[in-house]
């Protein structure tokens, strides 16, 4: 099967990503283009199979460069790439073209996620794999039912006590409330110690250019903004990408407002799947997401190390 490389999001790979199963919001052109805009070190690459005439499926990945180290992700910051396809037979070459290009083309690190579970690829010398997990809520059956059926009794409780106390939730794209939610985001990575800081300039971008596909929701007491959640909407699934709160809002269970908001206008407008995002182990944030009737689903990342990635490493943790 024909495998060639392009460096641009054509119309092509917008239409196999809308027929594909196995295509999320981050094989869209929206989050491709927005990566390149914010990331001048980034270089989008995708490599394309064709069937015949017809584009049958691609991998997008980006090379990042850091002074002269470079990588190949698919994709960065561990959101969901690997392959899109229209046959069995694409994903594995696609997959197998990638392997063989980041092993032999200077690339220190490289690294897809196969969300998908696509299961029919076996990593090769100097790949490893890693389980790693999210939670999703079927709200297929509308929101009475998510209400009553799937969520736990104290939560509902929380969100009633949230309204009480003067909390309410609202949708929002004007650049103010952005900076307000991107303010509260700043100080909440900086209390957690860990994390990716995004730039203020991707969230901007994304939602100035995404329509009904970028959402940002604001919960506000007493006229202040106290926690806000920027969501991604691609066919038939919502994806929670960022959701933060003050950690003075607590009391006011504005986060659990939030939720409950974003899940009812979800299931109004006919979305199947509301993806809770990763936990990063924290198992309060999974007992919190189970009380919403999350269920655990799990899907791999594979990363390679080339030797003089590993060399460096040990160089690094032994201090020499």
């Amino acid at each position: 099967m024909p495998i060639r490389t392009i460096e641009k999001y054509t119309r092509e790979l917008e239409h196999v990503a809308e027929l594909s199963d196995a295509a999320t919001f981050y094989h869209s052109r929206l989050w491709i283009e927005s990566l390149t805009a914010v990331f001048p070190r980034m270089s989008f690459r995708c490599l394309v199979s064709h069937s015949g005439d017809d584009m049958s499926g691609f991998l997008p990945y980006f090379i990042v460069r850091r002074g002269p180290i470079r990588s190949a992700w698919s994709l960065p910051f561990g959101t969901y790439g690997g392959p899109v396809a229209l046959d069995s037979e694409s994903a594995p070459d696609l997959i197998d073209k990638f392997a063989n290009r980041v092993s032999s083309t200077g690339v220190l690190k490289a690294g897809w996620v196969d969300y998908s579970n696509l299961g029919h690829w076996s990593p090769g010398a100097g790949w490893s794999r890693r389980v790693l997990q999210t939670h999703l809520i079927d709200i297929s059956g509308g929101f009475e039912a998510l209400w009553q059926e799937k969520f736990e009794h104290q939560r509902r409780k929380r969100a009633r006590r949230a309204e009480r106390m003067g909390v309410s939730v609202r949708r929002t794209s004007s650049s103010r409330d952005l900076r307000s939610f991107y303010g509260i985001y700043s100080d909440r990575i900086d209390q957690w110690g860990s994390g990716v800081r995004y730039p203020q300039s991707l969230f901007a971008y994304l939602l100035e250019r995404g329509g009904d596909s970028v959402r940002l929701y604001v919960a506000e007491h007493e006229d202040s903004i106290v926690g806000g959640h920027f969501n991604f909407y691609f066919k038939d699934t919502v994806t929670a990408w960022m959701g933060v709160t003050t950690r003075e809002s607590n009391p006011l269970q504005a986060g659990t407002l939030l939720y409950i908001q974003c899940l009812r206008d979800a299931c109004e407008e006919g979305y199947r799947i509301y993806n809770l995002g990763g936990s990063l182990n924290k198992q309060s944030l999974i007992d919190f997401k189970e009380s919403l009737g999350g269920m655990p689903y799990e899907y791999c990342q594979y990363t390679r190390r080339s030797i003089l990635a590993k060399a460096a490493a040990q160089f690094k943790r032994t201090g020499g």
